[in-house]
């Protein structure tokens, strides 16, 4: 079949306009676009998965795959993907290869050594409350149907002061504070500018005078407003929430304790409650039972553990999700690229054929579109540069203020895989799926779910020390505060 050089051309831009989109577009589309398709990143570069707006954070690109997440009310499982390096999802088996288990334990207890009393005793409890939902005889432990109905129509009635506590979180009140702070310095400059501008307009209008009229009048300058200071609510005493997670774990780890015949270890020399959740580095730090976790760390929590999530923040959010959403349009990118390659190295055997006078003109075409092609790569390129860079400027942010960061959930560790390390990943740790047992997770009931509590999976970068969030607080990445040693909530034994 002959191929015109306008042929040539067609075939090959069909390819690359989306390698040619502008920037822009990208973020025009973010709110509509579900990064979950496309693998959410998760820090140091390995991506985790979310419904639509979840974005775990991203870094170097080297080591972006797809991780799972477990939700306070539920566990959402990620697209389907066939890289080795994807998530185990809550119910799924680790992915083989060549008949062997890809992941490899990194759990803190060693092989054949004994669990303690302690942790062997909430490893029963784990299973006794596994699928427990509202409404189970189980379950009453935790919560009452009744008590269930008389939270959640009082959490309603409440909502909309609830609601309003987004606007406290110190990235998004930050966003506006700052800029009112920047529009104050740049003011006079803009005031100072548009007196420039109005006496060069009032000079144009008066030459257009003494004209035929015919050019249009010259438009005249829009004079600056002085910033107006933001003026945010007050913030509303919170609502009474029944928290699942919190309740669940305050149980069960009494349940446990119960089990082995002993109290709940004393508190400055008072009795104290089983839920080491938000209060946890405080209290816990009392007992020598706290492990702050941070970037990079090394050290890993043990099967029963007490693990602590915060929020990462609306800035550090909102960067991972741009990331999230521009590493993703990046493998369209790259399926766009090798198919038009392919049609360029058809078309140059094709122009073989060509007479000496037509082959000419395809030939400098051929040049035209490849340097076209390439400087499409450039310019994304550059640009998922740009929004890496944003991302890791809002982490530097999150990590100074990471004593100040909200509470999220709180979970109990089980154990711990590594992924396969990504070649590319020089230099860093590898990105691992942990087991953890949660209250707050949704429990499929035919084709309802149903609050209770389950075991689930996440993806954690330890390079980040970002783990997978809970999809009913809108599905992001949290960050690791730490955990609590259960060893050492182990108290005096209970009086006969």
């Amino acid at each position: 079949m002959f191929v015109s050089v306008n042929d040539f051309e067609s075939s090959v831009t069909l390819d690359t306009t989306l390698l040619d989109m502008d920037p822009q577009i990208f973020q025009r589309q973010q709110s509509t676009f579900n990064p979950a398709i496309l693998n959410p990143e998760m820090g140091a570069g390995q991506r985790s998965m979310a419904p639509p707006a979840m974005a775990l954070s991203a870094g170097a690109p080297a080591q972006r795959k797809e991780a799972s997440q477990s939700s306070d009310k539920g566990t959402t499982s990620s697209p389907d993907a066939k890289d080795t390096n994807a998530p185990v999802t809550a119910g799924q088996e680790p992915e083989k290869k060549d008949g062997g288990v890809v992941q490899s334990p990194v759990a803190a207890e060693k092989e054949g050594e004994a669990l303690s009393p302690i942790r062997q005793a909430l490893v029963k409890q784990f299973e006794a409350f596994k699928k427990a939902k509202v409404g189970d005889k189980q379950f009453d432990q935790v919560v009452t149907q009744k008590e269930w109905d008389n939270f959640k129509a009082g959490e309603e009635a409440k909502q909309f002061d609830n609601n309003i506590d987004f606007l406290f979180d110190v990235g998004f009140h930050d966003t506006y504070v700052k800029k009112y702070e920047q529009d104050v310095k740049d003011f006079p400059a803009k005031k100072k500018q548009y007196q420039v501008d109005l006496a060069a307009w009032w000079t144009s209008v008066l030459a257009w005078e003494k004209t035929d009229h015919k050019a249009p009048r010259p438009v005249k300058p829009v004079e600056p407003k002085a910033p107006i200071k933001p003026i945010l609510p007050k913030q509303p005493a919170k609502a009474p929430v029944f928290t699942t997670c919190i309740a669940t774990q305050g149980k069960v780890l009494q349940n446990a304790l119960a089990d082995i015949g002993h109290d709940l270890v004393k508190i400055d020399g008072k009795t104290t409650h089983a839920a080491f959740a938000a209060d946890a580095p405080e209290r816990s730090a009392k007992l020598g039972a706290w492990t702050p976790s941070k970037p990079g760390t090394t050290e890993r929590p043990q099967k029963g553990d007490i693990l602590v999530f915060s929020m990462r923040g609306f800035d550090m959010d909102q960067a991972a999700e741009a990331s999230s959403f521009a590493h993703g349009t990046m493998s369209l990118q790259a399926q766009s690229v090798k198919k038009a390659e392919k049609k360029l190295a058809g078309i140059r055997t094709q122009m073989e054929s060509l007479d000496e006078s037509k082959k000419a003109a395809a030939a400098a075409k051929e040049t035209e579109l490849v340097a076209q092609l390439e400087a499409a790569q450039q310019k994304y390129q550059a640009y998922v540069a740009t929004i890496d860079a944003k991302l890791e400027v809002a982490r530097e942010k999150m990590l100074k203020r990471s004593d100040k960061l909200m509470f999220s959930h709180v979970s109990f560790f089980v154990e711990a895989t590594k992924r396969p390390m990504d070649p590319d990943a020089k230099g860093k740790q590898a990105i691992e799926t942990w087991d953890t047992f949660d209250g707050g997770q949704r429990v499929q009931v035919g084709k309802d779910s149903i609050e209770g509590a389950n075991a689930a999976k996440r993806t954690y970068d330890p390079n980040t020390n970002e783990i997978s969030g809970e999809s009913q607080q809108g599905g992001k990445a949290r960050y690791l505060l730490g955990w609590t040693n259960v060893d050492k909530l182990v108290g005096e034994a209970k009086k006969k």
